[in-house]
């Protein structure tokens, strides 16, 4: 059961959560109405510089906190034990060591705290894959030349960085770029996260941009992106379906392209994106089968001895206080209710698409329901995933606005609130 000190921490947590969601809503109506009130102003010259400028204030907030972390001004927990345990992994890669094939002790992922005042069972297992690794090396091997350490979350800010810019540029001449600015940078749930090492935002990012090269129909260039994004994360996965649906939708009905030559590219384009993957993949799969194979999937499910947890706020929680497991480490089939889950998307989506041809703001917006349900009916329904999905939620909304176009098809909601009040 929860202590009451506990009980109280996620109270704060929840009152923190409610709190910044209030103000990214206020933060998105009040840019609306500046969007939707001065017309004439030269959104197209200033917008782009906003952002940008957002961006720069993060990367150097985020900056100021990896030096703190790396000339001993901030303590071992302050920051994601993932960061750690992967600068830890990459380590052992550059030394020649399988890094699903030895354990985390002796190392400094001991000294994070975990919840329950139980081992941290990361020091056990690394359950992310391979192209967290192969993303990280470049600026491993370079960094500690330029600024002598190396922070994983270097790699991660690049990563946002370029998903930024990239949005920067590709739709500087709309003026409702500038509601990245609510949406991201007064999303602070997220950029808590962010500075604390959540690495979710690399996945987020490597799915959008492959989505944009799909739209621009660089279809080379999003494959290899997809497929790193496919070797990094399992959560991924969950996305294929409907980018597949999304490739062949818009090479169809916007290009009018002949339903063979759709197939062959889209065959064309998920097999490249699959190669990408296992060329990832592969030589640490071939190295030790069983290790990658505990550390990747069996942990997290419950099926090894040291497995991860049964703890948060989603349905394995529920079914531990109802006393269905006797152990938070032990087994229980929540594949089950993922299966269910991912079957109500599913028709979903195919109802969806009867009316009309998947867009770009419903793949992420299928890919966030879908994570919510698999997430919550999981093991572990935690703060930081609450994180990741705000965010999810937030683009889908930016891609939602920018496919209405420039202008608002109706007054915002604080624009018919004056006018309603003038009129009586």
């Amino acid at each position: 059961m929860y202590s009451n000190s506990s009980l109280l921490c996620w109270a704060e947590k929840y009152k923190m959560l409610v709190l910044f969601i209030l103000v990214l809503l206020i933060g998105v109506a009040v840019f609306k109405e500046l969007i939707y009130l001065l017309p004439k102003f030269s959104w197209r010259i200033f917008t782009p510089w906003v952002v940008l400028v957002f961006l720069m204030a993060t990367l150097t907030l985020l900056g100021i906190r990896i030096a703190q972390r790396h000339y001993g001004l901030e303590s071992i927990n302050g920051v994601h034990d993932g960061i750690t345990q992967t600068e830890i992994a990459l380590s052992y890669l550059w030394q020649g060591t399988n890094p699903y094939s030895v354990d985390y002790f002796d190392t400094s992922l001991e000294e994070f705290r975990f919840y329950y005042n139980q081992v941290n069972p990361a020091l056990y297992h690394y359950a992310y894959l391979p192209g967290v690794l192969v993303l990280g090396s470049p600026l491993y091997f370079i960094s500690p030349f330029i600024i002598g350490f190396y922070d994983q979350r270097l790699t991660q800010a690049l990563i946002f960085a370029l998903l930024i810019f990239w949005l920067v540029w590709r739709y500087r001449q709309n003026p409702k770029l500038i509601l990245l600015v609510p949406l991201l940078f007064f999303n602070f749930w997220f950029m808590v996260y962010f500075l604390h090492g959540l690495n979710d935002i690399v996945i987020i990012a490597l799915v959008i941009l492959a989505l944009e090269f799909v739209i621009i129909r660089k279809y080379l260039a999003s494959a290899i992106i997809l497929g790193c994004a496919l070797a990094t994360k399992q959560t991924t996965w969950f996305v294929l379906p409907f980018l597949i649906q999304f490739f062949w939708h818009w090479e169809k009905l916007h290009f009018g392209t002949a339903k063979p030559e759709v197939r062959r590219r889209a065959i064309v384009w998920g097999g490249t994106a699959l190669l990408v993957a296992t060329i990832i993949i592969l030589p640490f799969l071939i190295k030790d089968p069983q290790g990658f194979w505990a550390d990747t999937i069996s942990y997290q499910s419950g099926r090894v001895e040291n497995s991860y947890p049964i703890m948060g706020i989603g349905m394995g929680e529920i079914i531990y206080q109802l006393g269905l497991v006797p152990e938070r480490t032990s087994y229980f089939p929540f594949w089950i209710f993922q299966l269910i889950i991912a079957g109500l998307v599913g028709w979903y989506a195919w109802q969806y698409q009867k009316r009309r041809p998947i867009e770009p703001w419903l793949v992420l917006w299928l890919w966030t329901l879908l994570l919510t349900g698999v997430w919550f009916m999981n093991r572990y329904f935690s703060i930081t995933h609450l994180a990741a999905l705000i965010v999810m939620v937030c683009l889908t909304y930016f891609y939602k606005e920018l496919e209405q176009g420039e202008r608002f098809k109706t007054k915002p909601w604080f624009s018919r609130l004056v006018a309603g009040i003038i009129k009586k």
